[in-house]
């Protein structure tokens, strides 16, 4: 699984994310943190969603910095997930 983290195609990257975090598997978690600097804006939307749903603190700062990205909705999922982890 962790494989298909670093497919070429963002959709099979963020159906990876989002597999993982629904099935509870905090192993990935280094893996899912590169994904905080994806290209693609859903990947890194999920990344911050899986690191959230496991409560994984130690991502926090990682997770904050996407409170500066580019994209609207990284941006409000990022506060989301900050906000749940309290």
């Amino acid at each position: 699984m962790a494989k298909l983290l670093t497919d070429q195609d963002p959709g099979v990257r963020y159906y990876a994310v989002y597999f993982l975090g629904g099935l509870g598997k905090a192993e990935y978690a280094d893996e899912v943190g590169k994904l905080f600097t994806d290209k693609s804006s859903v990947v890194r939307g999920a990344a911050a969603t899986y690191m959230g749903a496991l409560k994984l603190a130690k991502y926090k700062p990682a997770i904050t910095k996407l409170l500066n990205d580019p994209d609207k909705d990284v941006r409000e999922r990022a506060q989301s997930v900050l906000a749940e982890m309290k």
